[in-house]
């Protein structure tokens, strides 16, 4: 059996390049990024090249491990 079996539907399959035409080169604000969702949200759209990203919350510390993770 394959994962894909299980789904009940065809695999949704992404168009990178356009994601990355419609990302690229902006500027984001994300408010709560340091949640899980919120961190994942802030990854991913590092990988668009993204010009800047403003990681906006009231937790110092997590908002801080964020953005060392991304200076690496």
């Amino acid at each position: 059996m394959k994962f894909e079996d299980l789904l009940g539907r065809d695999p949704i399959t992404l168009d990178l390049e356009k994601i990355q035409e419609g990302l690229s080169g902006r500027l984001y604000w994300l408010p709560v990024a340091p949640d899980q969702i919120g961190s994942e949200i802030a990854r991913q759209l590092t990988r668009f090249n993204t010009r800047q990203l403003i990681i906006v919350d009231q937790a110092e510390t997590p908002s801080f491990y964020l953005g060392e993770e991304f200076e690496k």
